[in-house]
């Protein structure tokens, strides 16, 4: 049987803007991402996924392509995938359904007698 002996929970919690200039402040100082990770009490894997998240292609002045992390990058690209992850109201996936149901609740109720049926 395996147990846990871990008493403390993980919590987790998002990048922030801050913790993201941080990143592109230690790349520029030329820290490896096992330092930077021990600097903001993160682990590699988060590090990792925020440089490619954050990471754009650019130019120089000779018009050589290079890649540099900017923390704006990465603070935008989160905020856009923040956006789309939540779920969509139940009139917008099924819109034809509720049309339908607002139409027939809106006429005239029918009330017919049980004895009418029976004979």
């Amino acid at each position: 049987m395996t147990r846990i002996y871990s008493n403390t929970q993980k919590h987790y919690q998002q990048l922030s803007a801050a913790e993201r200039g941080q990143i592109e402040a230690s790349l520029k100082d030329g820290l490896s991402v096992m330092q930077i990770a021990q600097r903001l009490g993160r682990a590699r894997s988060t590090i990792y996924r925020e440089i490619a998240r954050g990471t754009t292609l650019q130019r120089n002045s000779d018009y050589l392509f290079y890649r540099q992390y900017f923390a704006e990058t990465g603070q935008i690209n989160y905020r856009k995938n923040r956006s789309q992850c939540h779920s969509k109201p139940l009139t917008r996936n099924c819109w034809l359904y509720f049309a339908m149901l607002a139409k027939e609740l809106k006429r005239p109720f029918r009330s017919q007698s049980v004895a009418s049926f029976t004979a």
